[in-house]
């Protein structure tokens, strides 16, 4: 029976541990609320602020010619160009999680 336990005890660990793995892979802060998250949910995806807004810039563009203009989306395109470079050199990362809890400006 303790063997039993044990196994299910170690197969525990192996989780969290790969669940704090992959969360400082992603630039994630690993406190015991986003390993819970993780260990709840491990198919979930993360969803990125940069990717939104480009997913949001490419709804924008196909919008030119009927709500507004070329330049206008241009403006949009120069803002996620300016917001990656930002993102990068503030916090050293491709990209930000939506989550706030894992923003700190280290």
């Amino acid at each position: 029976m303790a063997l039993l336990i044990n196994g299910i005890v170690d197969s525990y660990r192996v989780n969290i541990l790969a669940a704090y793995d992959a969360l400082i892979r992603e630039g994630r802060i690993p406190d015991c609320f986003t390993i819970k998250e993780r260990l709840e949910n491990p198919g979930g995806t993360t969803r990125l602020f940069l990717a939104e807004f480009v997913k949001y810039c490419e709804k924008r563009q196909q919008e030119v010619g009927t709500r507004i203009t070329q330049v206008t989306a241009n403006k949009y395109h120069r803002l996620l160009r300016y917001m990656t470079e930002y993102t990068q050199a503030q916090y050293q990362k491709e990209d930000l999680p939506l989550d706030t809890t894992s923003l700190s400006t280290g």
